[in-house]
């Protein structure tokens, strides 16, 4: 008996660990098209790594929606990193236009 616990328990475990993971490839994913629909560049791995714990903390709900993420980002900037922060206001600059 003690040993089918231990294994639902580990399946348990597995199943979360996969939920986990397909979470995080669709918000990087959703992080991409996010800037390829805007026609910019696709972001680097820096930009996605400075924003994909606030899309986790503040938007997970609109995950894996690309605008949805990116409206909740800009109407929460105030909670969002400066590392995020620097990055969206980089990507919302047209080309060719610096500060």
């Amino acid at each position: 008996m003690r040993r089918r616990q231990l294994n639902s328990s580990c399946w348990s475990d597995r199943f979360k660990y996969y939920m986990l993971t397909v979470s995080i490839v669709a918000a990087l994913n959703s992080l991409s098209f996010m800037y390829a629909k805007a026609g910019g560049p696709l972001p680097t791995e820096q930009e996605k790594q400075a924003c994909i714990a606030d899309v986790f903390r503040l938007c997970s709900a609109a995950i894996p929606d690309a605008n949805a993420i990116t409206s909740c980002l800009k109407s929460n900037v105030a909670g969002v990193s400066a590392e995020c922060r620097l990055v969206l206001s980089t990507r919302e600059r047209p080309s060719g236009v610096s500060k």
